[in-house]
């Protein structure tokens, strides 16, 4: 729970080590929030210098009616990227449409996420549990209830994530990603 894996957010080069620096502030590039949605674009490359992270950003928008959230990762590295986005929940799971879509419910309500860049990114459901590369704490609380929802891309020297989080069918245009940047 203390480690980035741990949090719904991204990693990149598991080795076992911290998948964040900790004594470092990450720095807000942009944001606005206008009267249909709000964005953020946050620089995250001081958290992942030390796992080989050139450039490191994280984009959220989103919509003010409720309707989506979109996220955006972007990472370039000299060396290829081993990059794990991770999101816990105990909802039910499906994954659909060869792993570019994901239906998550709980009782009759439910949401739907979308892959929407094209890399070969496709979700995967994992047990809530460290990666074998990290540490194992003793002690533990048990996380048996949670899953965790998994892109995990390697290879690649940048990495351009996209995804869309909808309670609605929505087309998300490409005007919208490209203020993630």
């Amino acid at each position: 729970r203390y480690r980035a894996e741990g949090h719904n957010t991204f990693i990149i080069n598991p080795k076992g080590k911290d998948d964040q620096a900790r004594d470092k502030v990450p720095l807000m590039k942009s944001y606005t929030s206008l009267d249909d949605y709000a964005y953020a674009v946050a620089d995250l490359t001081s958290l992942y210098k030390n796992s080989g992270a050139n450039t490191a950003t994280r984009g959220v928008l989103m919509d003010k009616r409720g309707k989506y959230v979109l996220i955006r990762d972007r990472i370039t590295s000299d060396d290829p990227i081993e990059y794990y986005w991770f999101m816990h929940t105990e909802a039910n799971i499906d994954i659909i449409d060869s792993g570019r879509r994901a239906t998550l419910s709980v009782d009759n309500e439910k949401i739907e996420l979308e892959i929407l860049s094209k890399n070969g990114e496709k979700f995967e459901i994992r047990e809530a549990l460290p990666l074998p590369v990290s540490p194992f704490p003793e002690n533990s609380v048990d996380n048996s209830a949670f899953k965790k929802l998994t892109v995990h891309l390697e290879g690649m020297d940048s990495i351009d994530v996209s995804i869309a989080i909808k309670t609605q069918n929505k087309e998300i245009t490409k005007e919208y990603l490209n203020l993630l940047i």
